[in-house]
């Protein structure tokens, strides 16, 4: 007997589980698990060997052929393409039936009311209206339609032009620049240059200077040489005399002695007169600081104020009784009102800042900036000016990362990082007093703690584990365990590979920044996932390996978009708000964020080692 059971594919059953998205060329691990091509080969990252994104059974890449060598599912393809047909063969066409007079058909447009009608409608409700034909709006439109399309498609070839020709002009700047560098190497070879040669005519000068001085005392070494060889020849023939010579003998001999005790004190005296000349150098007191100035003149800006409006700011297109939708793109707004402080650079002496490795602000806004290669934590007012250090206990024994203050208490709590002999560093969490002495230390059961932030109004403290891949959320005196849960709860979503970040919102919420996949996952104080936002990309709202995250008291989610080079702020929604700073405010690889306060925020810079502190509107 025939089955006539059918079953009903999902739209997720079509989905690549890297990017949520449909397959694009489908490719099959060896575990059967299939997702797209270039999402495997980003995952892969140049190995020959990695976890499956879902089941994490080791997979290994053709040696030749790499990604391109895995079999392609054509059985997924095929499903693709079946589907797609059937969705256009079930798309309606033809005349459609009125919704109030059921037996007739859409013969009418009606131009007052902007829709389709009957012949019975035109006399019931549509009498004294504008109408048209359908059939002949239709074809009116569809000929409005076609020569807009070619407008459209002609304005795109122009823009394409454009687009070569800007990336020309680009090509052309780079290529520019190399011309400059290699003017600048020139010049500094140059000076090199002059400088070896200057140094070479010093050192020839010196030797000459030396060795016609070293001639003088030469002569006098050989002089002084061949008396005493004399006195001491004289000296040998006489002492006989001394003891047993007749008087005779010790007359001459005393004649001759008397001779060479003058002819000496002669010699001496005349090699006490030669002065030792002192051979010194004079540097010069001024030396060039600069090898010349590098000019751009002026260009002025002719791109087109404010949005450009088209079909992405609509968001949807309707079509033929359908809506066609486009996800809106945010655009990369930076905050105009936005002033951006360097603090603890090197210039600044006091308070410089070698290896900033966390960041937090007390309940009195100072701003604490733990320092990595100084093992110290340094303490400066909302303003940026430095106010004291916090010295560890055990510095030298530990190098303190991330941490976070209890606005109640004072507390600090600290994560370190502790050396140990069987070579794998030992990371541990430190509860300090604001002195910075030690109290005692949270996490046993912890393997590897990397995030750590306080919750405001209970004292609570979540804690990142990022080996065990879980959030432990425990009582502000570390005696017990409030919660647990782990940081992958999504359906069907990938495993997490580096969460970098975790901060704890004013409503009890659990936000931290997933490094590896360029996102942010919120979860409730239970740890059920209340939703993700951001994607992996350069324009405003994507994200390209966040390094860490905060919440102002609104809400408002800051996110320091670290390989971007900027922060960003969302909505409590996660919806993009703007850009508050970015590399053209000096930003580099910003990493810790923490806020001030509602138009204040400061950010550690990975890059330049400095702290920058960010005012922005509170709109």
């Amino acid at each position: 007997m025939e089955d006539n059971r059918r079953i009903s594919l999902g739209p997720e059953f079509l989905r690549c589980g890297i990017c949520l998205d449909a397959f694009t060329n489908p490719k099959a691990l060896s575990c059967l698990h299939t997702f797209c091509r270039d999402c495997l080969a980003q995952y892969a990252a140049r190995r020959s060997s990695f976890p499956c994104p879902n089941c994490r059974r080791t997979v290994f890449l053709p040696s030749a052929s790499g990604i391109d060598g895995l079999p392609d599912n054509f059985w997924l393809s095929n499903i693709k393409e079946e589907l797609s047909k059937k969705k256009k063969k079930g798309a309606p066409s033809g005349e459609e039936k009125c919704a109030v007079h059921a037996e007739e058909k859409k013969r009418w447009f009606c131009e007052n009311c902007k829709h389709p009608i009957c012949d019975e409608c035109i006399v019931e409700s549509h009498n004294g209206h504008r109408v048209t034909k359908f059939k002949e709006l239709l074809a009116a439109k569809r000929e409005e339609m076609h020569s807009l399309r070619q407008a459209v498609t002609e304005q795109v070839d122009s823009m394409k032009t454009q687009l070569e020709k800007t990336e020309e002009e680009g090509r052309k700047i780079m290529a520019t620049k190399g011309k400059v560098e290699a003017e600048i190497r020139d010049c500094a070879q140059a000076w090199c240059d002059m400088i070896r040669q200057k140094e070479r005519q010093l050192l020839d000068k010196t030797a000459k200077v030396t060795e016609e001085t070293q001639s003088l005392f030469l002569e006098e070494r050989e002089r002084m040489r061949i008396a005493i060889i004399d006195v001491s020849t004289m000296l040998d023939k006489v002492k006989a005399t001394t003891d047993v010579g007749n008087l005779d003998e010790v007359l001459r001999g005393v004649e001759v002695l008397t001779t060479l005790r003058q002819n000496a004190d002669d010699i001496k005296q005349a090699s006490a007169t030669i002065e030792t000349p002192k051979i010194s150098f004079s540097p010069l007191e001024v030396w060039p600081t600069e090898l010349g100035e590098v000019k751009v003149p002026s260009i002025p800006d002719k791109r087109v104020k404010g949005r450009t409006k088209g079909y992405r700011d609509s968001g949807q297109l309707r079509m033929g009784g359908q809506h066609l939708l486009f996800p809106k793109t945010p655009t990369n707004r930076v905050a105009s009102t936005s002033r951006v402080v360097r603090v603890g650079g090197p210039e600044c002496g006091q308070g410089a800042l070698e290896e900033p490795s966390g960041l937090a602000v007390t309940a009195d806004k100072k701003i604490l900036v733990s320092d990595w290669a100084k093992q110290v934590i340094q303490v400066f007012d909302q303003n940026g000016r430095f106010v004291r250090d916090v010295h560890l206990n055990d510095r030298g024994k530990v190098s303190p990362g991330r941490l976070a203050i209890d606005s109640r208490s004072g507390r600090i709590y600290l994560q370190c990082t502790v050396p140990c002999n069987t070579g794998r560093d030992k990371k541990i969490v430190k509860v300090l007093s604001d002195k910075g002495r030690h109290l005692f230390q949270l996490g046993s059961g912890l393997r590897r703690p990397h995030g750590v932030s306080c919750h405001t109004a209970t004292g609570n403290i979540a804690i990142l584990d990022t080996e065990l891949r879980m959030v432990v959320i425990m009582s502000r005196d570390g005696e017990r365990q409030m919660s647990t849960f782990g940081c992958n709860l999504e359906h069907n979503a990938p495993p997490p590979i580096c969460l970098d970040s975790i901060a704890v919102a004013p409503n009890g919420d659990i936000v931290m920044a997933d490094w590896w996949y360029s996102c942010v996952k919120v979860f409730d104080p239970e740890g059920h996932v209340r939703f993700t936002f951001g994607s992996p990309g350069e324009r405003g709202g994507q994200l390209n390996h966040p390094g860490g995250v905060c919440v102002d008291s609104r809400g408002n989610i800051i996110v320091a978009d670290e390989r971007n080079g900027r922060v960003q702020m969302f909505d409590a929604s996660g919806n993009f708000a703007r850009v508050l700073a970015s590399r053209s405010d000096g930003l580099e690889f910003p990493n810790c964020v923490a806020a001030v306060d509602d138009g204040k925020i400061a950010v550690t810079d990975d890059g330049k080692k400095c702290v920058f502190l960010i005012e922005h509107d509170r709109a």
